[in-house]
């Protein structure tokens, strides 16, 4: 929140005040100033939020420990798994530099996706 705040932030008054002189509708001015001011923020916070979601274990361990038969088994806990309760570090560090190389993939896909959409 505190990231498209200050991307609301750093919008152009002057361009609201523009589009309000010209008789843009209040969804006009949302749509063709707020939402591309606001494009480099959501991308920063879409993608902070997806490696968020990969890198996620405390949550998970904490109140179901990877659940009945697995069924709440996510990346970190499989790889947690693997190393300390089956002493399969092989295993467990395969896993780990999956999901690195996987952050990795995704956050330079939205990057590049980011400054192709900022060159037009």
């Amino acid at each position: 929140m505190v990231i498209i705040l200050a991307g609301l932030a750093g919008v152009d008054r002057s361009l609201y005040e523009a589009a309000a002189m010209d008789g843009g509708s209040l969804w006009q001015r949302l749509r063709h100033i707020t939402l591309p001011a606001l494009r480099p923020a959501l991308g920063i916070v879409l993608t902070l939020a997806a490696i968020r979601g990969l890198r996620v274990f405390t949550e998970v361990y904490v109140l179901t420990g990877g659940g009945p038969a697995g069924s709440t088994d996510v990346w970190m806990t499989r790889a947690y798994t693997l190393g300390f309760s089956r002493n399969d570090i092989g295993g467990a560090s395969a896993a780990s530099v999956l999901l690195l190389c996987v952050t990795l993939l995704l956050t330079v896909t939205v990057n590049y996706f980011r400054k192709r959409g900022d060159v037009r």
